[in-house]
């Protein structure tokens, strides 16, 4: 009987031991999930926190090329306009959206008015794209005549053109043309104009072609993504 007894009590413990076990087996996973929830939580809020920081970096950064431009014309409407027009020129082109910007701030600071800046930029773009010179190096050639109001033969290799194309758009003789635009008797936005068109008479539509590669439409989706921060960051 004694023995009975004390069979069935170490029955009994192990049974309730086993039971106590499993409870806190049960409370343990409880904390484990707790803690993973926990951390899935931070994971979201740190990449929250990224995110928001991304986009404000971008909104700040386009406002502060909105301002410069808009000191430097008397318009941050126009400038915020201009701008914005830039975009779509960089979705539809293989050069990113700083690049442009860049390049807008320097034909501004030169005197290009803020409704020629999306053409001349879009004739660079062209230029840039179909002869494989960096767009800083087009856009230099650009602004010298807009500051001068002078063409030079080395503006001309810069830009892959010549006098004879020169020539074509202004409807004269190659020499008739270098004479007009290396002496300076055409205004600056006349001669500014007649390179643009040549440019886009002889490349017209090379950063459009260009920008249906594989390499272009990877940066024009990451174009796309700074966009959105930039449009997230301005809404904070």
């Amino acid at each position: 009987v004694l023995f009975r007894s004390v069979s069935s009590f170490l029955a009994d413990s192990a049974a309730e031991s086993a039971k106590n076990d499993e409870t806190q087996m049960e409370g343990l996973r409880g904390v484990f999930e707790e803690l993973a929830a926990l951390g899935e939580a931070l994971v979201v809020t740190e990449g929250l926190i990224e995110l928001g920081k991304e986009a404000l970096i971008a909104s700040g950064n386009l406002a502060t090329v909105t301002a410069a431009m808009g000191l430097m014309t008397g318009s941050s409407e126009g400038a915020a306009a201009a701008l914005e027009s830039l975009k779509e020129l960089a979705l539809s082109s293989p050069f990113a959206f700083p690049d442009l910007t860049a390049a807008a701030q320097k034909l501004t600071a030169f005197g290009v008015e803020l409704d020629q800046l999306g053409p001349m930029l879009g004739a660079i773009a062209d230029a840039a794209a179909a002869t494989g010179k960096s767009f800083d190096t087009i856009t230099q050639a650009m602004s010298r005549v807009a500051l001068t109001g002078v063409v030079t033969q080395r503006q001309l290799v810069q830009l892959a053109v010549n006098w004879q194309e020169l020539g074509d758009v202004m409807g004269v003789t190659a020499e008739e043309a270098k004479a007009a635009l290396t002496k300076g008797v055409l205004d600056s936005t006349t001669a500014l104009q007649v390179l643009h068109d040549t440019v886009e008479s002889v490349y017209g539509g090379a950063a459009q072609t260009i920008s249906q590669t594989i390499t272009s439409q990877f940066a024009i989706l990451k174009q796309q993504v700074d966009f959105t921060m930039e449009a997230l960051g301005t809404g904070l």
